[in-house]
Formats: C-alpha cells, structure tokens, sequence
C-alpha cells in the first residue's frame, strides 16, 4: 500500500519540480531504454501549443505509469486520458536560396566599320586567295648581283648572273628553315634565259630557240624543238607560232584556222602570233585575207577547236600581260593597265596605273615602293583613283621606312621584300624593315 501511494505522488512532485523552471536533465527518472528524459525532447506532447516544461511532465508520468506495469506505448497512453497523440512534425530542411548571378547583357565588341571594297579588289583577292600568282616570271637579269626573285611554296627561288658562269644556278631559300640549296641546270650557260612556272617547273630558254623543262629538284623532264614567239600557261602548255606543246612536252601542229564568212564559205586565217595563255587555251592574232581584218582567234588544245573573237577588248589593246592570277590577266597598253578575265572575255578594270601588275600581291591594295636617292625606301599601301591612272596617294598608308642606301629594293609579296648590296641579299619584312633581317645569300669578297 505504501508502494502504490509512491507511485502516485512521485508523478506530481516531478510535474512540480519541472514547472518550477527544470528543463534540463531530470535526475534517476529515465524512460525504457534508459534514455533521459528532457524538457521539449518530444515536442507538444500534450496538445497544448506550446513546447515547455509540461511536455516534459507528461512524459514523466507516462514513465511513472510503465514502470507501475502497464503496457503501452506513449501513444497508449495519451489516447487513454484523452489527449490528441503528437504527430511528428513536418520536418522543413532549410535550402539555401539559390540566386542566379546577374546576367550581363552580351553586346558584340566595337568593331571598325567594314572595308569599302570595289569589285576590282573583291575579285582579284578572291582569286589570289584560290590560285596566287600563276605567272611564268623570268628569272634573267643582265647584271651580277642583282637578283630576280619569285616566292613559291615557301622558298624564294633567284638566280645570280655573273660575268664568266659556264652554267646556271638557281638558288632557293627556305623561309621557314633558313635554309639555302642550289640548283644547277645542266648544260645552261650565262647568256640564257630562265623562267620559273608557279606550277613549279623552270624552262631554260637556249640561245637555238628550244626550251628545256626541269623540276625543282633541277631534274630534267624534256626539250621542245625550235620554238617562235612562244608562250606558257599556267598549266604548262607552250604555244608557239606554229605548233604547241603538250605539259608532258609533246609537240603538235595547230589545225587550220577555219571560220565562215558572210557567205557561209569557210576562211582560213594566217596566225600572225601567239598573246596569251590560260588552261589549254590560247588567244592568237590572225589576219582574215577575203576581208582583210585583223582579229584574234582563241584556240583549245584540248579539243583542238578555234572561236573568232571578234568583239573582244582584247582587239583595243593587245595582250602584254604583266601578271597573272588565275583566270586574270593584268595587262599594260599605252601607260595604263587592264584587268582580263579570260573566262568572260571582258574588262574587269581600265586604265589602271601603268606599274599595277607588278605592285599587286593580294588583298585590296597595291605596295608601292618610293626611293629617295640619299634617304632609303618608303614603302606604302595604296589604291588606284577608280577610272584614273594615278594612285589615291592622299590616304596611302606607309607600312615601311627602310633607310637603307647603298643597295636596291625588291617587294616579293605581301610580307617580305628583298635587299642587296655588295654584301649579299637580305630579306626583311614590311613590319620590321632592315630590324631582323634574315642573310639569304653572302657575295664573295
């Protein structure tokens, strides 16, 4: 009896001592499993709201009630003295709230307005970019120390002429591994000509009028007959007055020039002599003798057929190429220069500057080169006066001030320029004149 009245009074003396402020561990009261029981360890048990001391109390007598030897589980328990059993709480984990960083408006970088091109510039650049310079370039010059030069695939190929030579050397100068080696064309002599194809072949023109063909390497691939008045595309077909030649040097005849006149009867033509060269065409003069008119006649090697052109501009100012690039040829009549295009048989350009072709190397303007006796070389970018035959020198750009006097200056591309003076050959650039300059071959002292 004194056991039971314990129990009983145990329960409100904890509720007490809890309420008075305990809200920590309550001392020797534990619940099943030892566990200690603490103030809000449960949350509201008691349905009241709130999470306090009286939570605590609660449990404290559900632990009074098991141990008295009651089975049930807290849930039991509050269900059987009518008090709402405790549902766990919706446990809410905090998420950092993700911001998305500030988006910086994108706006394209000022740019520099766009060039003005002229149809002129659009094609020649366009074509420069497919082909380069496809011109047959002669690589003779008559005084020692004096280089002709041409860039292909990276190496500058020349040649020196000087006095008392039994052959002829060609050299060639690896920009990239400043490397030089030579050529030796067999059985050439000083007072013959070289030419250099951009298809990479040079022909040595001997003194009887034939033409031998030799690789780069300097070996040799064939001869020709006897040649007049001859021509080379850029394909290595050699049309001569009489007959032509084949790239692998077979020699054939041209068939008859035949064209119908007024009447319907078929006119032979006397070729007179052979201008220009593309592909496997080329563009010859001739005389029609029922008419007596002089015209020019294109012929097809590879189909072996001739077309009268009779309308063509070539008939105001002839066929003196200077350059060639692709199906362009830059020719020179009376001071001026024209731009061809041998496809369309029409006038890109006229009346340009007399020394156009051999200033142009690509892109959308010419450099010219002015030497001052005394004072060096400037070098500039310009462009021609549309229609005019004078460059626009008012907004020339100079790229270059060489001061350099004692020697001569060569303009080989876009890039780089030759300098020679009685210590050897030098090639240096646009960007960095005579700072940097590379030896590419050293005279004799």
């Amino acid at each position: 009896m004194e056991n039971k009245k314990i129990r009983r009074i145990l329960p409100l003396c904890l509720s007490a001592v809890i309420a008075a402020g305990a809200t920590s561990v309550v001392d020797h009261i534990t619940l099943k499993g030892d566990v200690p029981a603490y103030a809000g360890m449960f949350g509201d048990v008691n349905g009241d709201g709130v999470v306090n001391a009286s939570d605590a109390a609660v449990i404290l007598q559900f632990a009074a009630w098991s141990g008295a030897g009651n089975d049930g589980d807290l849930a039991y328990y509050l269900a059987q003295r009518g008090i709402a059993q405790p549902t766990e709480p919706e446990t809410v984990i905090p998420t950092e709230e993700v911001t998305e960083p500030p988006t910086e408006e994108l706006t394209e970088p000022p740019t520099d307005p766009a060039e003005e091109v002229s149809d002129l510039y659009a094609a020649l650049s366009a074509e420069w970019e497919r082909t380069g310079d496809t011109s047959v370039i002669d690589l003779s010059k008559p005084l020692p120390n004096n280089p002709c030069a041409v860039v292909h695939k990276g190496k500058i190929y020349f040649r020196l002429t000087e006095y008392g030579m039994e052959t002829t050397t060609i050299y060639a100068y690896d920009i990239a591994t400043k490397e030089l080696s030579s050529i030796s064309l067999e059985g050439s002599s000083y007072n013959d000509k070289v030419l250099f194809s951009q298809e990479g072949y040079f022909y040595y023109k001997h003194s009887g009028g034939s033409l031998t063909k030799y690789d780069l390497e300097g070996n040799q691939l064939g001869s020709t007959g006897t040649l007049e008045s001859y021509v080379i595309s850029d394909t290595g077909y050699i049309f001569s007055s009489a007959t032509y030649c084949t790239p692998d040097l077979e020699e054939k005849s041209f068939p008859d020039c035949v064209v119908k006149d007024s009447h319907g009867l078929d006119n032979t033509i006397n070729m007179i002599i052979c201008g220009l060269a593309y592909g496997s065409k080329c563009i010859t003069y001739g005389n029609d003798k029922v008419t007596g008119k002089n015209s020019y006649y294109q012929f097809d090697a590879s189909t072996g057929e001739w077309t009268l052109m009779p309308d063509s501009p070539l008939n105001k100012i002839g066929t003196g190429t200077t350059k060639s690039i692709g199906r362009y040829r830059i020719i020179y009549h009376d001071s001026s220069s024209y731009v061809y295009d041998t496809e369309s048989d029409t006038m890109l350009a006229e009346k340009l500057p007399g020394d156009f072709g051999q200033t142009y190397f690509g892109g959308t303007s010419n450099i010219i080169m002015n030497v001052t006796i005394g004072e060096g070389c400037v070098f500039r970018r310009m462009k021609p006066l549309d229609g005019k035959n004078v460059f626009d020198r008012d907004n020339a750009v100079v790229i270059c001030t060489d001061s350099s006097t004692s020697g001569s200056f060569l303009p080989l591309d876009d890039t780089y320029y030759l300098y020679t003076d009685a210590a050897g050959i030098f090639l240096r650039t646009y960007e960095k004149g005579a700072e940097g300059e590379e030896l590419v071959y050293r005279f004799e002292q």
